[in-house]
């Protein structure tokens, strides 16, 4: 299990170990360790032991609770990021895998680099299946409209891991938003195809398709959190707009964009 610091908490840890899960988070808060405490395993490297916390958090009942351990002994790195374009300079990192020599910090460095691809994939869901605003009303709809944007994430995801696996190139090369409009256009033309045999060749196409367009490889690149379209200046329709337009035609505001429009 990856995660960043909103789930490098005592309790999520503490359910991998419960579980059999391994985990790697980034550690927040005062669970940053002491380096002059625990097992020294290397410099950047220690073997602490983190002890339970009196309170109990609302999200687990009683018995969860209880049933956790009252120790749980961990490993926690320290990263230099020594790559330029990268806001954190030193990350520390949590993880129940205690092997060392078998999960060496760089490894478990470069696995954590991989959780961007949960930030890329929460983009996709957003911005390329259009699921920042949902348009249904009622809390059933609203859950159907959710499962159904995820059911067709899964099933992009699914096609692009197929034709991943039959061409042998990487996944990420793969392109999300180009997987799904071929996946569109070859739609409609299986839907017209008469013959179980002319449909497993356009299948075969698509594959095809997805593996030969596959996007640069560009490792580091860097991503800046910045928007490119610019919205318009226009207040918020807060309310009916009925009621909106008498106040808002009373603003000086609006009498200089009318006048300016008329001249």
């Amino acid at each position: 299990m990856l995660g960043d610091r909103g789930f490098g908490c005592w309790g999520t840890l503490a359910q991998c170990c419960q579980r059999g899960i391994h985990g790697v988070f980034r550690a927040r808060g005062r669970l940053r360790t002491d380096w002059r405490r625990g097992q020294r395993l290397s410099k950047h490297q220690r073997l602490v032991v983190w002890k339970k916390p009196r309170h109990r958090p609302s999200y687990f009942t009683a018995g969860q609770w209880a049933d956790f351990p009252r120790e749980l002994t961990l490993r926690v790195i320290r990263v230099v990021v020594t790559q330029r374009g990268f806001r954190a300079r030193k990350i520390i990192l949590v993880t129940t895998l205690l092997d060392h020599q078998a999960y060496p910090p760089a490894a478990l460095a470069e696995l954590y680099r991989r959780r961007w691809d949960m930030e890329l994939s929460l983009r996709h869901l957003k911005t390329t299946l259009q699921m920042e605003q949902l348009s249904c009303k009622t809390p059933a709809n609203l859950q159907r409209e959710l499962w159904m944007h995820f059911c067709i994430y899964n099933l992009v995801r699914r096609l692009m891991f197929e034709a991943a696996r039959k061409a042998n190139v990487p996944l990420h090369r793969i392109s999300f938003a180009g997987a799904l409009a071929a996946a569109r256009r070859y739609g409609e033309t299986l839907l017209r195809a008469r013959s179980a045999r002319k449909r497993k060749a356009l299948l075969s196409e698509l594959l095809r398709v997805l593996a030969e367009d596959l996007v640069p490889d560009r490792p580091g690149r860097r991503e800046p959190r910045a928007v490119k379209k610019r919205p318009k200046s226009y207040p918020r329709l807060t309310f009916p707009r009925s009621e909106f337009r008498p106040e808002m035609e009373a603003t000086r505001s609006f009498k200089r964009r009318k006048y300016r429009r008329a001249n």
